[in-house]
C-alpha cells in the first residue's frame, strides 16, 4: 500500500447556528491557504481504580478529539478569515462546525470550538502567525468512504 501524505486529508469548517444545522457542502470553508501544520492532539479521557484483586485499570471514560493548525496569516483566506472573527469570542460564539476527510475517504463532521486563537506576533523579520485547536463538543460522526 502506498504511503499517503498528510496534505492529502482534507479539513474544512463553517460558521454554527446549533448544533442539530449542518452546514450544506457549499457551507464549508477549505483549511489550506498558509496552513503548514495539523497537529491531531485527540486525548483519552480516563479513570484510573484498583479493585480487590490489587490490580490498578485505566478506563477510558471518554475521546476529546482536537486538530492543531498552524501556518501563516491569509487573511484573503475565507477559512482564515473565519477564525479571525472568533478569536476575541466567547461562549458559544467559538463554536464552528469541523468536517474532515481522511486519507482512506471516511468523513468526520461535528460540532467543534476554536481554542487558543493566536493570529500574528513573531519576530520582525518573519511571517505572521497563526495558530489555534479546534475542539469537538463530542466524538464526530463517522461517514465511511462510498
Amino acid at each position: 500500500m502506498a504511503q499517503k501524505l498528510n496534505s492529502e486529508r482534507k479539513h474544512y469548517i463553517a460558521p454554527w447556528t446549533d448544533d442539530e444545522t449542518k452546514p450544506d457542502e457549499a457551507g464549508y470553508l477549505w483549511l489550506a491557504s498558509g496552513i503548514t501544520t495539523m497537529g491531531n492532539d485527540t486525548e483519552d479521557k480516563t479513570e484510573d481504580y484498583n479493585d480487590y484483586t490489587g490490580i490498578d485499570t485505566t478506563d477510558i471514560t471518554g475521546v476529546q478529539v482536537k486538530w492543531t493548525p498552524e501556518g501563516y496569516v491569509d487573511f484573503e483566506d475565507e477559512a482564515q478569515a473565519l477564525v479571525n472573527t472568533k478569536r476575541y469570542a466567547t461562549g458559544d460564539g467559538r463554536k464552528i462546525w469541523h468536517k474532515w476527510i481522511d486519507t482512506d475517504g471516511t468523513t468526520y463532521e461535528g460540532v467543534a470550538r476554536l481554542l487558543d486563537v493566536k493570529i500574528s506576533g513573531g519576530d520582525s523579520n518573519t511571517k505572521e502567525e497563526i495558530s489555534f485547536t479546534i475542539q469537538h463538543d463530542r466524538v464526530p460522526e463517522k461517514t465511511p468512504k462510498a
